[in-house]
């Protein structure tokens, strides 16, 4: 007889028991009331001088907890100082046990905790809409870090592209909208370089984390090996987005000004701030 459906059984009893949730006294949860479960333990695990059986199995239910919890502290400082220590560990377990890990590098873990944070705003503190913005900022700061770098075109290369040619971007911008006006304090969590926005349309302190009437997006991209962000002009975004998505130049740009209230040549300033702006941040790629 196989003792392969054994094994298996064994190895999935044994990720349970680990990947359990932790007590509040960061122990592991002594499963079962009858005491049936640790007789279970007792029988599959042996003992050491040490530690018992179950205790031996509470070092590895605490290290593989410690470990995700270590994971998301790293890639998410600034949600942490939002809503503080406490709550964010009680949102870390609450999101890990609803979506655990599927992936095999630790890379992934918080993939899934912007969109989870949204609908799930009990665990997003006093003000739910800035934590979610911050919680996308911050993942947009992972990929982009992660993200390919290809080959950068010259001046020339740009100049010659005319109304028919394809500009493409750097896979490692991500353009993320924000509702609140967290992307300062955001980057300041991680020591990331950042664009500073016209003073009108900052906040400070408390007044950064309220709704704002209007959306407005930060582009993040990596620079020299370090992270960035730099927000965007409405028009610039929707030229960069179809520029994204591989349109000519000239639709890009048609798109980009169809409601402009400026006159062409004001436009046509912008433009060539802009391109030569985003040229220098490397942004294009051949």
């Amino acid at each position: 007889m196989s003792h392969e459906p054994k094994l298996a059984d064994t190895q999935r009893w044994f990720s349970g028991l680990v990947m359990r949730p932790l007590a509040p006294d960061n122990h592991m949860h002594i499963p079962g009331e009858d005491g049936s479960a640790l007789a279970e333990i007792d029988s599959i695990i042996a003992p050491n001088t040490k530690l018992s059986a179950f205790e031996r199995l509470e070092v590895y239910n605490r290290q593989y907890w410690f470990r995700l919890f270590e994971a998301l502290d790293t890639d998410f400082p600034a949600l942490i100082k939002l809503i503080g220590n406490g709550h964010f560990r009680n949102l870390a377990e609450a999101y890990l046990t609803e979506c655990p890990s599927t992936s095999y590098t630790l890379r992934d873990l918080g993939n899934r905790l912007p969109n989870w944070l949204e609908a799930n705003s009990k665990h997003a503190g006093d003000f739910p809409q800035a934590a979610v913005d911050i919680a996308r900022l911050e993942w947009a700061y992972v990929e982009a870090f992660d993200a390919a770098e290809l080959p950068t075109p010259g001046p020339e290369q740009l100049q010659q592209a005319g109304e028919e040619g394809r500009i493409r971007l750097q896979p490692h911008i991500h353009f993320v909208e924000l509702r609140t006006a967290i992307d300062e304090f955001t980057a300041k969590a991680h020591d990331y370089e950042f664009g500073r926005r016209d003073k009108l349309l900052r906040r400070f302190k408390r007044d950064r984390f309220k709704v704002l009437p209007e959306t407005f997006t930060v582009a993040v991209y990596r620079i020299h090996d370090q992270v960035a962000q730099l927000p965007l002009e409405a028009e610039a975004v929707t030229l960069l987005k179809s520029l994204a998505e591989g349109k000519p130049l000239g639709d890009a740009l048609e798109a980009a000004f169809l409601n402009s209230s400026l006159s062409e040549e004001q436009n046509a300033i912008r433009i060539q701030q802009w391109f030569a702006t985003w040229s220098g941040l490397q942004w294009f790629t051949v």
